[in-house]
């Protein structure tokens, strides 16, 4: 614990991180087919908690130890997870008889319109959502020069957006289907950039990472439910696994160019970037022709 992480610090965060993002599909594996686009919703309203209390906690233990700041907040994720121990030691395990068959083989799946819709709605809307919320504290801070006050409440409103739809974007993909809760997404993130290109103030940079936030909800939802449901017990490890690195090498890519862009081309060059990537989603969600999953 330092004022500086080292690597192998950074190496356990983001280890534990990624498992993390297993959590949704542990969801979805345990409930009924039908169910599933719910647990994959309600697992990812967890992150409105985060919301409320993640930046509280991180604002009164950034100088809990003297000398060496943050690592009062590295102390205090740690105990999160210590409370979340009994709850994961207490989830039954599940078990397969018919686990010796290994399924399908990985390139099966992207010979699947639905299974190539769902990783791409869920890779590009993460990306795109990834690729705005880095540009927009460089510009309130260092262009707009609102301050580190402002820039904080818009992104705790912006993780807000994220999942507070998380309760009952399950209930309209059992209803309307996935496709419907994805074009819902796209508009969300047009609204966003329709916001972001109105001006420099706060409310146009609240409403364009609000917007992009209810987008991600609908559009990240949507595709992990169609990998979820696509996937047979003995596929599931495999399968999802290589879905999520798909997903987060497009994230690791959108947030790492989104700061390069900003300094080479300014705002302008960011939110061009990002009505290009959604029109692109939007053109792939309207002409990927598939049969939902059977729920």
């Amino acid at each position: 614990l330092a004022a500086n992480p080292t690597l192998g610090e950074l190496v356990l965060l983001g280890g534990g991180h990624a498992i993390a993002q297993f959590y949704r599909y542990a969801a979805a594996d345990s409930v009924s087919p039908q169910d599933k686009p719910k647990a994959v919703s309600l697992a990812l309203a967890g992150g409105l908690v985060a919301a409320i209390f993640g930046p509280e906690l991180s604002h009164r233990l950034v100088g809990a130890v003297d000398g060496a700041l943050y690592a009062g907040c590295f102390l205090g994720a740690a105990m999160v997870q210590c409370l979340a121990l009994p709850i994961l030691a207490s989830m039954p395990t599940l078990t397969f008889p018919h686990l010796k068959n290994r399924g399908r083989p990985l390139g099966v799946f992207f010979r699947i319109p639905a299974f190539r819709l769902g990783v791409c709605a869920a890779a590009l809307g993460y990306a795109v959502m990834s690729f705005l919320m880095t540009a927009v504290p460089l510009q309130i801070v260092n262009v707009s020069l609102l301050g580190d006050a402002i820039n904080a409440r818009v992104i705790q409103w912006h993780v807000i957006a994220m999942f507070a739809p998380s309760f009952f974007t399950g209930s309209l993909i059992a209803r309307f289907g996935v496709r419907p809760v994805m074009f819902t997404g796209l508009l969300c993130y047009f609204f966003s950039m329709i916001s972001a290109l109105s001006g420099l103030q706060f409310w146009h940079y609240f409403g364009a990472l609000s917007f992009v936030g209810l987008g991600w909800n609908f559009l990240y939802t949507g595709g992990t439910t169609l990998i979820a449901l696509l996937t047979e017990p003995e596929e599931r490890g495999r399968v999802q696994g290589m879905a999520d690195m798909i997903i987060f090498i497009a994230v690791a890519c959108a947030s790492l160019s989104a700061g390069v862009l900003h300094i080479i081309g300014g705002w302008q060059a960011i939110i061009f970037s990002t009505i290009l990537l959604t029109a692109f989603l939007t053109a792939v969600v309207a002409l990927t022709s598939y049969r939902q999953p059977p729920s």
